[in-house]
């Protein structure tokens, strides 16, 4: 069962951080949830029958399988929270959305600021698919504002952006003939 795998697949700190999540819910109306994750990791192996007998007489056992995708997806956007602040990928989507907002605002020396930050970490670690996102953010401030130096500024983006692509490409290209290797020697 997908749920028994994902559940012992936690740590300790996952597991409590998912309770800590659960209870915060729905105003503490995860009970249900957290009977179940708690019945399903006492379970060494997987068995739908026992489980329903140790439910049994509990409103969750009337309803098994909705309150089981309900605690998969209890369980996924836990991690998903847990692990938010370990990923800069999450975090440089969050800096787009920002960005984004900022361009919506029509705060466009705001948006700049968050701009470089973003773009200082996506070069950083070599995030090139984001870093196209930032310039194109970048090149529609750049066509809003309509400064004096829109020529300029716009040059400067399709260099920029021209040579991301081009390191987007190579990443790629490497990235396949890695893959041929691979196949070749299995």
């Amino acid at each position: 069962d997908d749920l028994h795998r994902l559940l012992h697949s936690l740590t300790q700190n996952e597991k409590r951080y998912v309770k800590v999540v659960a209870s915060k819910q729905n105003n503490g109306d995860n009970s249900n949830a957290m009977l179940l994750f708690d019945v399903i990791l006492e379970q060494k192996e997987y068995d739908e029958q026992k489980l329903k007998e140790k439910l049994k007489g509990k409103a969750v056992a009337k309803h098994l399988s909705p309150e089981k995708s309900n605690l998969y997806r209890i369980v996924i956007k836990s991690m998903r929270m847990f692990h938010a602040e370990k990923s800069v990928d999450r975090e440089l989507r969050e800096m787009l959305i920002d960005i984004r907002f900022l361009i919506d605002k029509r705060l466009y020396d705001q948006g700049i600021k968050e701009m470089h930050k973003a773009k200082k970490l996506a070069t950083k670690y070599e995030n090139f698919i984001v870093l196209v996102e930032i310039l194109m953010l970048e090149r529609e401030i750049v066509l809003e504002k309509q400064s004096t130096e829109v020529k300029e500024r716009m040059s400067t983006i399709h260099r920029e952006l021209y040579a991301t692509l081009n390191r987007l490409e190579r990443l790629a290209r490497l990235s396949c003939f890695g893959d041929d290797v691979f196949m070749i020697s299995s």
